[in-house]
């Protein structure tokens, strides 16, 4: 099992490799602007383009992963110390959907 400090580190040393392909990329869209060729140019922003998009898809996916993991240990932590709350909400729904169910 990954400890969180290893989990975090990956986390920062993925981020670092992405950034540096941006840097890259951006460097190489740079030159190829300075001839100006016009498909050099297009091939240079299409990879720039598709880097800072799969690096921001990945920002975006580790934030909402970590996200859903806060919310299910509150989730948790709440049925817990409420069970008996959420044992009577659970039947009160149950009560209002068979009730509704007979109307139709």
């Amino acid at each position: 099992m990954m400890r969180s400090g290893d989990a975090a580190q990956s986390a920062i040393e993925e981020l670092r490799k992405n950034l540096q392909s941006v840097v890259r990329d951006t460097e190489a869209l740079l030159k190829v602007t300075e001839d100006v060729d016009a498909e050099n140019i297009q091939e240079a922003r299409d990879r720039a383009r598709r880097t800072l998009r799969e690096a921001i898809d990945t920002a975006y996916d580790r934030r909402l992963r970590r996200r859903m993991r806060q919310m299910a240990l509150s989730t948790g932590t709440y049925v817990r110390d409420n069970s008996w709350s959420v044992v009577g909400a659970g039947v009160g729904i149950g009560l209002l959907v068979a009730m509704l169910m007979r109307r139709h």
